[in-house]
């Protein structure tokens, strides 16, 4: 590994001093692969089946991707100053490394061999093929996405771990309990990451030189890479998490001994339904001490500002709710019970994230309005058959125009995470 490093170093000082003689091109016994630019659009992947390499239309969503790729090839606007044309070829988790790393190089080829039989104005020349084993950017996506995946932190401290080729990073995941994560991802993930993507269009302009570690033909090599300033990266190796529904509890309530829970679905950008249960259930025998309430609301929300700027459920809302149920309140020597109430108001208040993953959330709100319940009063009595007696005073109605509610909600946010081909712009 030393070794290597000291390779790396070297190659990378002579890529400088070269680089202000002649252009990257020029070198000779060096590949000169580019990489992907951060302002890289544009994205389509190729997809293969299980342990095969030959490039099927029909499969996987291939045909789509085919036409987008085809249409831009076929624009003389788009490839008439294309300088170089990169495809990184991929291989799920599972298997050997040999058998991946050649496996992975001949599905870039295989995307190579179609552009070149189906668009001899690009010359082959211009067409670099590399096989990257499998795509480690979006192993370490669905690591940090998906909660279930076993033994979760242990794999993300070794993807981590500094100086390690994707190669060495990809041996310490296989040995992650032993083994349960890297098959957890290959039985729910292996179709999105056994894909050619990748295939990245530069336009010539100024190139600034540096260094990678990548695998080509089922070795590790060091490689001179050139990154393009004026591109269009072709790729739809992302993943998309999309909120599915929120689970709350009100701290402030849990803290009294009043259980409770929400479920929260939000509705296109702006808008989400809640449902709210409470039901603290407990008696005190000796002393008889009673806290037994039933109550569920429902309220709609609307969230204010740009929602595409925000994660769902975070930010500014208002809202109105409704709701009701029973109760019976006993402390000391009187008691309350209801046998249903009635609430309704408006509800204003605040969410944000806690920590970066975005799926623990604090709710902090306030509502006000008006609340109406019939009720009778009791004295707890114990009696001579050893059973207490619930002695009624006097019944009434009760009506209240104000605050009816406060909130600090502890919010988990569940997302699906789905890996799929963007939508391209026409």
């Amino acid at each position: 590994m030393n070794q290597l490093r000291l390779s790396k170093t070297v190659l990378f000082l002579i890529s400088i001093l070269v680089s202000q003689i002649v252009p990257a091109k020029a070198l000779h016994n060096v590949e000169v692969i580019p990489i992907e630019p951060e302002n890289a659009t544009g994205e389509v992947s190729i997809y293969f089946p299980v342990n095969q390499s030959r490039l099927l239309r029909d499969f996987s969503g291939n045909a789509k991707s085919l036409m987008i790729l085809d249409k831009m090839l076929n624009d003389k606007n788009f490839y008439h100053d294309i300088d170089s044309v990169v495809i990184n070829g991929y291989a799920s988790p599972e298997g050997s490394i040999t058998h991946n790393s050649r496996l992975s190089y001949e599905r870039a080829r295989a995307v190579k061999d179609y552009i070149a039989q189906n668009f001899p104005h690009i010359r082959s020349t211009k067409i670099f093929t590399v096989g990257r084993l499998v795509d480690m950017k979006a192993i370490e996506e669905i690591i940090n996405n998906d909660l279930s995946v076993p033994f979760r932190q242990e794999a993300q401290e070794a993807l981590a771990m500094q100086g390690l080729s994707d190669v060495e990073r990809l041996s310490l995941l296989k040995d992650v309990g032993d083994g349960k994560t890297i098959q957890h991802i290959t039985k729910h993930y292996a179709t999105s990451l056994r894909s050619a993507t990748g295939i990245m269009f530069y336009r010539a302009s100024d190139h600034i030189s540096t260094t990678d570690t990548v695998v080509i033909n089922q070795k590790e090599e060091t490689v001179l890479i050139t990154k393009s300033t004026d591109t269009v990266f072709i790729d739809n190796h992302q993943s998309v998490r999309k909120p599915v529904f929120a689970l709350k509890t009100n701290l402030l309530y849990d803290l009294g001994t009043a259980l409770n829970l929400e479920l929260e679905i939000p509705i296109g950008q702006h808008w989400s339904v809640l449902g709210e249960y409470i039901f603290p259930w407990w008696l005190m025998e000796n002393k008889q001490y009673c806290l037994q309430v039933v109550n569920a609301n429902l309220e709609v929300r609307y969230w204010f500002g740009n929602r595409s700027q925000r994660p769902k459920l975070t930010g500014w809302f208002a809202g109105i709710y409704g709701g009701g149920g029973y109760y019976d309140i006993e402390w000391g020597n009187k008691g309350y019970q209801g046998e249903f109430y009635l609430s309704t108001g408006l509800t204003a208040g605040f969410a944000h994230t806690l920590g970066k993953s975005g799926n623990f959330r604090m709710e902090y709100s306030l509502g006000a309005g008006y609340l109406s319940t019939d009720y009778n009063e009791y004295i707890p009595e114990f009696g001579s058959d050893d059973k207490w007696h619930l002695i009624r005073q006097k019944s009434g109605n009760y009506n209240w125009i104000g605050p009816t509610r406060a909130k600090i909600s502890l919010v988990w946010m569940l997302h699906r995470t789905s890996y799929q081909t963007k939508k391209q712009n026409d």
